[in-house]
């Protein structure tokens, strides 16, 4: 009566029951990277739909795992797409305890309960209005029920991130200057002065470049008028020479002058050089 209770669950098609899918391999002499089916009810597909308590021994058996042993001769097979040649460099971002941890997770958010993360939250809110060891400890645990690999983001600030819980229940541990800036309870008006700070800048920066953008145009138009004024000098020698050819009445080979712009410690001077009249006289 037993076996009958057993293939029937394993058979029976799970509908109408709301599911969430999770990455993990399963050993069947190899290993298949596949994705475990999560129901709302509790059980589990894993090749076989299980209970929980089954999936637990599932995983302590080996035959559900995301820890894969160092070897050259494992082999492991993706469905639909190929295999891992050996000789891979597996690095896992989770232990098997983990995936256990996020099942449940995941098990009470089908189920509408508060996961490991929420109840965390709630620990810190708790430790928050009244300080003591006791809670200090009840957070602690809060905090290590959470998967490893999801102890990151549990005060849902990407900035903050979970800072001030671990400075509160690892006191002792090293933390970079930016962290403890963000673990402080005076970690918003910091982030609010850093904030009001980089707006400064950033205005100062703009002011900058304004009077850059003002600067050049006032330098564009000097140069303008520059080559307008030598334009006119030019004219104006021309115009000289040119009376200069009519008044003497002599064949003149050539006129020529220069207007040169020099350059020191960043002063201007215009000037005209080399004026030279040449006459052609026939003896």
């Amino acid at each position: 009566m037993v076996s009958i209770k057993v293939i029937e669950k394993i058979i029976k098609p799970k509908t109408n029951l709301k599911y969430a899918k999770l990455p993990a391999f399963i050993c069947n002499g190899s290993y298949f990277l596949t994705d475990l089916t999560i129901y709302e009810d509790g059980d589990i597909d894993c090749w076989g739909i299980v209970s929980f308590e089954e999936f637990l021994q599932k995983v302590e058996q080996g035959w559900v795992t995301v820890e894969l042993p160092q070897s050259d001769k494992l082999e492991i097979s993706i469905h639909g797409l190929g295999e891992v040649s050996p000789g891979y460099n597996y690095q896992t971002y989770k232990s098997n305890e983990d995936l256990i941890a996020e099942v449940r997770d995941i098990l009470n958010q089908l189920n509408g309960l508060p996961d490991s993360s929420e109840i965390c939250r709630a620990a810190w809110e708790d430790y928050q209005l009244e300080p003591t060891e006791e809670k200090c400890l009840a957070l602690r645990q809060a905090y290590e029920a959470i998967p490893r690999h999801k102890r990151l983001y549990v005060l849902n600030d990407q900035d903050r991130k979970d800072y001030p819980i671990r400075r509160v229940i690892y006191p002792d541990d090293d933390y970079s200057f930016g962290e403890l800036i963000f673990a402080s309870e005076y970690s918003e008006v910091i982030q609010q002065s850093v904030a009001e700070l980089n707006d400064q800048v950033i205005n100062s920066m703009s002011q900058e470049n304004d009077m850059a953008n003002t600067l050049q145009q006032s330098i564009n138009e000097v140069v303008s008028i520059k080559k307008q004024y030598e334009d006119e000098i030019k004219d104006f020698i021309n115009q000289k020479l040119n009376e200069f050819q009519q008044r003497v009445n002599l064949p003149i080979n050539y006129l020529e002058s220069d207007i040169d712009t020099e350059q020191e410690d960043e002063k201007y001077s215009t000037t005209v050089s080399d004026f030279k009249i040449q006459i052609l006289l026939e003896l």
